[in-house]
């Protein structure tokens, strides 16, 4: 009897570890994700800020500023 209920123990355990792992990973992919789309859109407004000047005047850089940002490799962004 009582290694019947220490085999069920052993099997919750090991489903509560699977569980935890599989947030981790979640929550690992999501930040990830994240962190992509914000330099896609980061990407997409500064080549926009390159092209109308008056974009970027409005909120308050140049036209070679916004130029010399959207150029910049990724890892600098």
């Amino acid at each position: 009897m009582s290694s019947v209920q220490h085999c069920q123990a052993s099997a919750v355990l090991a489903g509560r570890d699977t569980f935890a792992w599989f947030n981790i990973a979640t929550r690992w992919v999501q930040r990830v994700r994240a962190h992509w789309r914000a330099r896609r859109e980061r990407r997409e407004l500064l080549d926009f800020l390159a092209v109308d000047y008056r974009a970027a005047a409005d909120i308050g850089i140049t036209h070679c500023e916004a130029q010399a940002l959207s150029q910049r490799p990724f890892w600098r962004a």
